[in-house]
């Protein structure tokens, strides 16, 4: 497991590289206010068949933060796009959780014949009002800083606060949640103005992405309705649904094996590609 750099539009973009070098690509996006290392415990999972890499994405973790605020989701899919221009590994597998789920959305719609497939995790159907109105507000927070790195990961939580994980696991992705600055305290690694959001309707993007859709829900996640899932399942061309047992809005940390599970079978499916 290393770091990465690849050209962003505009920004340096990190990727952790979990390894499978000379497979096709396996790209896994975080949702808002996570970090690529939030996909430790699934993504070396698929490294014997896929060249599989989890991005930070821009104002978050070790990528780039932009200088005048671009945070919108076409900004986050521009990067996308820009990494998988230049790394030269072919079409990528996409799997986003969350406000990545929408990044990848983003990205597949615009570049159908760009993605091999596309898992979308217990991601917004469509922004209300007041979330809107929420995130804009976030823009004005600012992190605590802490006097070592184990008090900051000693502070660690999630938001939504509800989880099956682990202290140990949370504890394990936290200790690259965190930055030195310098005067030596430790602050959270995410730029302030990226808790904004824009608009999204994921039925209006779905039609357009023909590769195979994968919509998966978390069981005991209010994030996303059964209804809904299938309505966004059938919404692809070629899309399907999977459930997560046992699992609160962060998936990847709550059941990982339960995930682990249903991207295999609906990976399995796909024919073996290597880069071009």
């Amino acid at each position: 497991m290393r770091n990465r750099k690849f050209a962003g539009a505009g920004l340096q973009i990190n990727c952790v590289d979990y390894g499978g070098e000379g497979c096709a690509p396996l790209l896994f996006i975080h949702g808002g206010s996570a970090f690529g290392h939030w996909w430790d415990f699934v993504a070396p999972a698929f490294s014997a068949r896929f060249h599989t890499l989890a991005m930070d994405l821009r104002g978050h973790g070790e990528s780039g933060w932009a200088p005048s605020g671009e945070y919108g989701m076409a900004d986050y899919a521009a990067d996308v796009a820009s990494m998988v221009e230049s790394w030269g590994l072919g079409r990528p597998v996409l799997v986003g959780h969350s406000r990545g789920g929408l990044v990848a959305l983003t990205y597949a719609a615009a570049n159908p014949d760009q993605v091999r497939a596309l898992a979308v995790i217990d991601s917004l159907p469509q922004t209300t009002p007041e979330m809107l109105a929420w995130t804009e507000s976030m823009k004005s927070w600012r992190p605590r800083r802490y006097k070592t790195l184990q008090e900051a990961c000693a502070a660690f939580r999630l938001l939504p606060a509800e989880t099956h994980a682990t202290p140990a696991m949370l504890q394990q992705i936290a200790q690259y949640g965190y930055r030195q600055e310098e005067d030596g305290s430790w602050v959270v690694r995410i730029d302030p103005q990226c808790r904004g959001r824009d608009p999204f309707d994921v039925l209006q993007y779905l039609p357009a992405v023909t590769c195979p859709v994968l919509i998966v829900k978390a069981a005991d996640s209010p994030m996303i309705t059964r209804e809904m899932a299938r309505r966004m399942a059938a919404a692809a061309p070629s899309g399907s649904m999977a459930e997560i047992p046992h699992a609160y809005h962060h998936v990847m940390l709550d059941n990982p094996e339960g995930l682990v599970r249903a991207l295999e079978r609906f990976l399995s499916g796909l024919e073996r590609e290597r880069p071009r």
